[in-house]
C-alpha cells in the first residue's frame, strides 16, 4: 500500500489514484468531494495536450525520429 498526500502529487497521478485507488482515510465527505471534482475538472482540461502529445510521439515514431 501506498499513501501520499494527493494534494502534493502530480495531476496525472491524482487522476490515476481518483479512478483506479480506494479511500482509506478521509478527513471529510465534503473536502473529498472538492478535491476529486477539482482534479476532474482540471485533468479534464488537460486532456487534449496529452492527447496531442500522444499523437506527436506516434508520428515521430512512425517517421524514425527516436532521440537521435
Amino acid at each position: 500500500m501506498d499513501l501520499r498526500p494527493l494534494e502534493e502529487a502530480p495531476l496525472f497521478f491524482q487522476d490515476l489514484v481518483l479512478r483506479t485507488g480506494r479511500c482509506v482515510f478521509e478527513r471529510s465527505p465534503g473536502l473529498r468531494a472538492a478535491w476529486e471534482g477539482r482534479v476532474l475538472s482540471e485533468f479534464l482540461e488537460f486532456k487534449p495536450v496529452l492527447e496531442e502529445y500522444d499523437r506527436a510521439m506516434v508520428r515521430h515514431e512512425r517517421e524514425g525520429f527516436h532521440g537521435r
